[in-house]
């Protein structure tokens, strides 16, 4: 006789009720304190993205010697290069996206909001 699995409630404990307390929780701190937490975060973002660009840019390079002499020819590094373009097209799009908010959001003619973001991020990589 097989036993049942607890109810959902059980196993999910008190964590629906996070986002509920969320609103709470920021009004029990200082508008400033939340500001320094967000700019630390967003600061540790950062320098974990782009250890991790040089890990992937490394990785890659390594990689593409490694093809190139295992089989002869220069496919692995044209492949590197193309990675790389993708990689650096991306991220450039991705701070103009933030840099240029303001700016692509009242875009002339009623154009729509160009998503760069998405469309060189998610889209990009």
């Amino acid at each position: 006789h097989r036993r049942r699995p607890p109810p959902l409630r059980t196993r999910l404990g008190c964590a629906p009720l996070l986002p509920a307390a969320c609103p709470d929780l920021s009004r029990t701190f200082p508008d400033a304190f939340l500001q320094d937490v967000h700019v630390s975060f967003r600061g540790l973002m950062t320098v974990t993205f782009s250890v991790a660009f040089v890990y992937i840019f490394t990785a890659g390079s390594v990689a593409g010697e490694e093809v190139d002499a295992a089989r002869g020819g220069g496919d692995g590094a044209t492949l590197f290069r193309l990675t790389f373009v993708s990689f650096v097209a991306a991220i450039l799009s991705w701070i103009a996206d933030i840099l240029l908010c303001r700016e692509l959001q009242a875009l002339p003619l009623g154009m729509p909001y160009p998503q760069l973001h998405a469309l060189g991020w998610h889209f990009g990589t």
